[in-house]
């Protein structure tokens, strides 16, 4: 899954970068509705995931749900709009910023530590930001 988001994601940023002629909104339409398409594939491999939707889920849990909901097409939305107004350069930094508040975040809220695996892989991208802002147009 993790894989698959990764990938969805960096797709996403390309294509939005690349459709500047689309409205934010008809590309953000198209981001959920990939992010839906590929949950309601992936959930029926995961027969753990849909216990709770067998159960019923508590008004509580739906609002926090909704809310997050929300909140991450708040933020798709002011994403989308950022990377249509800056370069390609520019963008890749924004988006290696993430990648240092998750892993910070991950320490911090959830105890987690990295392996190597993690580091290895944090360490391809870095490289590949830098390969490519010395890229030649």
């Amino acid at each position: 899954f993790g894989l698959s988001a990764g990938i969805g994601f960096a797709l996403s940023n390309v294509l939005i970068r690349r459709a500047r002629h689309q409205t934010i909104r008809l590309k953000s339409t198209a981001v959920v509705a990939g992010v839906v398409l590929v949950a309601l594939l992936a959930v029926p491999l995961d027969s753990g995931a849909s216990a709770p939707l067998k159960a019923g889920i508590a008004w509580p849990h739906l609002a926090l749900l909704i809310a997050i909901g929300l909140l991450l097409l708040a933020t798709n939305l002011a994403v989308q709009h950022g990377l249509t107004l800056t370069s390609a350069n520019q963008a890749i930094v924004i988006m290696l910023t993430e990648l240092v508040v998750a892993a910070v975040s991950a320490y911090l809220l959830a105890g987690e530590a990295m392996r190597w695996n993690e580091w290895a892989g944090g360490s391809m991208i870095v490289a590949a930001s830098l390969l490519s802002g010395r890229m030649r147009p």
